[in-house]
């Protein structure tokens, strides 16, 4: 037997579409919702890699700035660098050298984009007994190595170092090293490090800029 159901107006059940309906606008939300989340998450992980950034620059830039600053003349007219480059120098520095002549700096960007360090001191011929007054050698004598930073990211179109004359003019390089007369003429070192962490979420490169000078080698020049 058939049973019929009258019902009172209001009470129809709900169709297929207005079900599919729902179910799209609710998929539509929850799209919006999680897109929102997910460039919340996006932004702060980039913030904190460029925080990362930021502080291994810093670090940086304290460590070669205060570095450079001891540059000094070896001896009465020679220069107080050995290499000027755009990402590498070498210069005579009152550095880790406690009553003996200027260490020997070496300042690099290596292969794994580190920032590195390497000092020699001033020995005799034989690399064994501290030389305290010049003609010194720097040939045999034991070589240290230290770790500056990392994520560098300068290059030939970006140079870490610019080198500026008494006027504070460029010595240009030419993507090469400064010549025997631009080294003598060299008075203080602009250095623009770019750092970058690979990261999976893109944060960009960070850019610290400072211009050391050369207090010692200026005192030299004046003292003649």
């Amino acid at each position: 037997m058939t049973r019929v159901v009258n019902r009172g107006a209001g009470e129809g059940g709900t169709s297929l579409i207005e079900v599919m309906t729902t179910v799209l606008l609710l998929g539509i939300v929850l799209a919006v919702v999680y897109g929102g989340i997910g460039s919340l998450t996006t932004a702060a992980e980039g913030t904190s890699v460029r925080l990362q950034n930021l502080d291994e620059g810093r670090v940086m830039m304290a460590t070669t700035t205060k570095d450079i600053r001891t540059a000094t003349q070896p001896t009465s007219g020679a220069s107080a660098f050995v290499l000027a480059m755009p990402n590498e120098l070498q210069l005579y520095a009152n550095l880790d050298n406690p009553n003996a002549a200027a260490s020997l700096v070496h300042l690099f960007i290596n292969s794994s984009t580190e920032l590195v360090e390497e000092y020699t001191p001033a020995t005799d011929a034989t690399g064994t007994v501290a030389c305290t007054q010049w003609p010194c050698s720097y040939l045999n004598a034991k070589k240290k190595t230290r770790f500056v930073g990392r994520f560098v990211v300068n290059n030939a179109a970006n140079p870490l170092f610019t080198y500026l004359d008494v006027a504070g003019s460029v010595l240009p390089a030419g993507g090469a090293a400064l010549s025997g007369t631009q080294l003598l003429q060299v008075r203080s070192v602009q250095v623009n490090l770019s750092v970058s962490k690979t990261h999976a979420y893109s944060a960009g490169t960070t850019s610290i800029e400072n211009t050391v000078g050369l207090p010692n080698v200026a005192f030299q020049q004046q003292a003649g």
